[in-house]
């Protein structure tokens, strides 16, 4: 994403270019976008109601 966007003109003419080390194949990097969303998706559902979340709103008796 940083390589995307110290591509263009603007920024790498006041920051300068970055390369990434990394090159992923592109089946890679499609996968790897699927997994990131379906993985933020998940944790956006969950958000509403998981049990760490609301522990500090649970009583407990000890």
């Amino acid at each position: 994403m940083i390589e995307l966007i110290t591509g263009l003109d603007l920024v790498a003419d006041n920051v300068g270019t970055f390369t990434s080390p990394f090159q992923f194949p592109a089946w890679l990097n499609g996968t790897l976008l699927i997994l990131g969303l379906t993985a933020a998706t998940e944790r956006a559902l969950s958000l509403k109601n998981h049990w760490l979340i609301d522990m500090e709103t649970n009583t407990f008796d000890v």
